[in-house]
């Protein structure tokens, strides 16, 4: 049995990779993400920090006093929302707050939160920018680990698991199937283009608002399906923003009888269990 490692990008591909495995009978295949190759290079049970472990620890950050700029605004509703987008833009782009902290006050009062958030985190979760550090120490076990390793389409790489990967480039073969930029000069390794698939004509449809547009989606959804041009699993709606669209989807998707799967998830509430059990909660 040949063990191998590929790497996926977002949950949507993590899915469909192990589904194409199991189809395939690939046996030793190893399919992660960026954050959890690290974590698993990494070690001793760490993993990285979900929106679940950072939320809770930015709201206890911003309960104690003490900055120069966010103390009138820190209590303010969406604060925890906004500081955890903020913070997950800046360990993308691995920049260090901790460095920073000087050159102005919101500067300073976002490496306060980052320390508080650091301290605040269960044992063994990790930061982006601390979890790939630690797998970088321990850098000598990768080929016993991963074998070689494939970046499969991933369409960009954060900053921040650059350096990790140009290091694991000297300790494992290496290569990025496909990848959707041109973005790759940093990468040391093999890089595997792939020939582009030919492209149909774009049909150019106007539609008044996000209903119509759901209208339209799903009018195409049906034609495909009726004249066997394509079969349920090779059709995908997308979008810039889903979020306006979601709720029209919700409806008239059910309301046409066509089981949508969406990716990014549906929330609690748009479901009857969803507010029959939040309306337990609030009484």
């Amino acid at each position: 049995m040949k063990r191998r490692t590929v790497v996926v990008e977002g949950p949507l591909a993590f899915r469909m990779r192990r589904l194409a495995a199991a189809r395939g009978s690939e046996a030793g295949l190893q399919i992660l993400t960026l954050p959890l190759l690290a974590a698993g290079l990494a070690g001793g049970f760490r993993r990285p920090a979900r929106s679940q472990d950072v939320e809770p620890a930015i709201r206890s950050a911003l309960d104690a006093p003490g900055f120069a700029e966010l103390e009138a605004i820190r209590e303010l509703p969406g604060m925890t929302r906004s500081i955890a987008w903020t913070l997950s833009a800046v360990w993308d782009a691995d920049l260090s707050l901790a460095g920073m902290a000087d050159e102005k006050a919101r500067l300073g009062d976002l490496a306060l939160i980052e320390r508080r958030v650091s301290a605040a985190l269960p044992a063994g979760v990790l930061t982006p920018r601390d979890l790939r550090d630690a797998a970088m120490a321990r850098l000598e076990h990768a080929p016993a680990l991963l074998r070689p390793v494939t970046l499969d389409r991933l369409s960009t790489v954060a900053p921040v698991w650059r350096p990790l990967l140009q290091a694991l480039g000297r300790a494992v073969d290496l290569c990025w199937d496909d990848p959707g930029t041109v973005d790759t000069g940093w990468f040391p390794k093999r890089i595997v283009a792939a020939p582009l698939p030919s492209v149909a004509a774009p049909e150019i449809v106007s539609c008044a608002d996000p209903h119509a547009e759901v209208v339209e989606a799903l009018r195409w959804v049906r034609e495909l399906l009726a004249t066997g041009v394509a079969r349920p699993e090779e059709i995908a709606i997308c979008a810039p923003a889903t979020e306006p669209r979601d709720e029209h989807f919700l409806v008239l998707a059910a309301a046409a009888e066509l089981p949508i799967h969406f990716s990014h998830g549906v929330t609690a509430l748009s479901s009857r269990e969803g507010h029959t059990r939040a309306s337990r909660l609030s009484g």
